[in-house]
């Protein structure tokens, strides 16, 4: 694990805030440039934005993507930053059995390096970089879901502005307790992706991928569980014309951090993604997709724990040239605290 001063945090979460305006002022003035005559489509594919709730941040998750693989002996570098906000305080009624509170954003800074090895075959190494802090978007959060009548609104009404909380109790004993914000290198990943079948007439393209997720991430910071998980998915795109379908399909399996020792975790986590891409131009394009996967906790009545995961993303894709691209996304959540309140997302691709 990499530590920091405090004084190092606060500058991370600085540097977190000027980052995401900066790159946000970068995506408002690139893309509207891009009215260009359409000529073909050139589709990035989903946005690969997980599931940032800090109940299942310790456990892998697939990141969304299409069925297309590298290039043979070809390289593609993808970094992405990610920021999410949740606030959560729930507790089993009447019997208290389960107390679960969250108050703060998670930041995600993310490396994705892919290389062709084969004509329709690719390996992968993911390294993420976490940090846990109070953050900075609660009050824009707040007089969003104001005007919305979200639900969190009188959760974060009892709460101060950008404070760090972050608590699970079990028949009264502290499973989880975090006052302080954290941040370090998350768990790497190593995967791997073939392709069985290139689109033609009347079929998409198919491919299968694997997972390992190896334990890198602190245990004691809740970053991660100490212990490796593997996965396993299966990918579809189909084109018709300017539009572009994606599917994509996964189970992991999963062993359960010591600090949670006494629950009765499932050792298997299922998940998938439905998304839609419209290619506007040869080099603007937009993406609605959907994401869901279901819990591996037991039956708790929270609704952070018993609620299967659901997701509705909406991103705008600028290709720079044939082997770079920018992206920006927002996600929201459709049940409520199984999922962070709001997700955004800004990165970009390049291939060499």
């Amino acid at each position: 694990m990499v530590v920091f001063p405090k004084r190092g945090v606060v500058l991370i979460k600085g540097m977190s805030k000027k980052i995401f305006f900066i790159l946000l002022l970068v995506s408002l003035v690139v893309l509207p440039s891009s009215c260009l005559a359409y000529e073909r489509i050139n589709p990035r594919g989903p946005m690969a934005i997980r599931n940032q709730m800090p109940l299942y941040l310790f456990w892998y998750f697939f990141p969304q993507e299409k069925a297309e693989v590298t290039a043979d002996k070809k390289l593609t570098t993808a970094f992405d930053y990610t920021v999410s906000n949740v606030i959560i305080d729930k507790v089993t009624t009447p019997t208290e059995e389960y107390i679960v509170k969250a108050d703060m954003e998670i930041n995600r800074y993310n490396l994705n390096v892919r290389y062709g090895i084969l004509e329709r075959f690719e390996i992968g190494l993911e390294v993420p970089y976490l940090v846990l802090s109070g953050g900075y978007l609660d009050t824009f959060v707040e007089d969003f879901e104001d005007v919305v009548g979200a639900t969190a609104v009188g959760a974060r009404k009892r709460t101060g502005k950008d404070l760090f909380n972050y608590e699970l109790r079990h028949n009264g004993r502290y499973l989880i307790r975090q006052t302080e914000t954290t941040d370090g290198i998350g768990d790497i990943a190593l995967s791997a992706k073939y392709m069985l079948l290139d689109e033609m007439d009347g079929l998409p393209r198919i491919s299968v991928r694997g997972a390992i997720k190896f334990p890198t991430a602190s245990e004691g910071d809740y970053l991660g569980t100490g212990e490796l998980d593997y996965g396993a998915g299966i990918l579809l795109d189909k084109t018709f014309s300017r539009l572009v379908t994606y599917l994509n399909l996964n189970a992991v399996l999963i062993e359960k951090p010591s600090f949670l020792d006494e629950l009765d975790i499932k050792n298997f986590i299922a998940s998938g993604m439905a998304g839609l891409e419209y290619c506007f131009t040869e080099r603007f394009s937009g993406i609605l997709q959907g994401t869901w996967h279901s819990t591996p906790y037991p039956t708790t009545g929270t609704d952070p724990l018993d609620n299967q995961a659901v997701e509705i993303g909406l991103g705008l894709n600028y290709q720079f040239t044939i082997n770079s691209n920018w992206h920006i996304a927002v996600v929201e959540n459709a049940f409520a605290d199984s999922t962070p309140d709001v997700t955004f997302q800004l990165g970009g691709r390049v291939k060499f």
